[in-house]
C-alpha cells in the first residue's frame, strides 16, 4: 500500500487568519511544522512519520483541536444617511 504523505484542508468559509491559526494549532499539537495554510481556504499538511499508516488518527486528533475563528468583517451602507459602518 502506498504511503500518503499529505493532506489538504479546506475551508469552508475562507479567512487567511483562521486558516494561519489552523495551521499554528496543528503544529503545536504535532510539534514540528508540518501544517501551512496555501491560502485563505486551504491548508497543506506533511503527515508525520508517527502517524505513517494511520492517517485517519492524525484527522481525528486533528478535528479535536479547538481554533477561534476570525470574526467576518460586515460592512454596513445606509443610503438614506450616507452612512458607513464597517467593522
Amino acid at each position: 500500500m502506498a504511503r500518503m504523505e499529505s493532506l489538504t484542508l479546506t475551508l469552508r468559509s475562507p479567512d487567511f487568519t483562521t486558516a494561519r491559526r489552523i495551521a499554528q494549532a496543528i503544529n503545536a499539537f504535532l510539534g514540528e511544522p508540518a501544517a501551512r495554510p496555501s491560502d485563505n481556504s486551504t491548508i497543506l499538511i506533511e503527515v508525520p512519520d508517527t502517524y505513517e499508516g494511520s492517517v485517519v488518527n492524525l484527522i481525528t486528533d486533528i478535528e479535536q483541536l479547538r481554533i477561534e475563528p476570525d470574526q467576518q468583517a460586515r460592512v454596513l451602507i445606509d443610503a438614506a444617511s450616507a452612512i458607513i459602518v464597517m467593522g
